[in-house]
């Protein structure tokens, strides 16, 4: 079955030490106590969203207007891995949960 593999695979030698050089490579060397935990970190396009989002707030704060922006995001499980990154420039930036309807499951098509 696909699970024996996987069980297999995870706990061979070779994959134990992958691992571990990757959790080495990831782990926060000022703390060894944490890892980088932080989202922005790992992911190159949630560091850029944080700067043009926090560039663009503070440009609009420095002329007195207010903005919103909207960031859409193709998956559902995301959206609370970018909203936990924009709460960092708090109260800058006010990031809000929100996650509209999926798709109906029994759907018909030609209705």
């Amino acid at each position: 079955s696909p699970k024996g593999y996987t069980a297999k695979i995870v706990k061979g030698k070779e994959f134990q030490e992958l691992w571990q050089a990757v959790r080495n490579a990831t782990s926060n060397p000022d703390n060894s106590q944490e890892s980088t935990a932080d989202p922005k970190l790992n992911n190159p396009k949630l560091m850029k969203l944080d700067e043009i989002l926090t560039e663009h707030f503070k440009r609009k704060e420095a002329c007195g207007e207010s903005s919103r922006a909207i960031v859409f995001s193709q998956w559902r499980d995301s959206v609370q891995e970018i909203v936990s990154v924009l709460e960092s420039a708090q109260p800058l930036l006010k990031p809000r949960h929100f996650v509209g309807q999926g798709k109906a499951s029994s759907s018909k098509e030609g209705d």
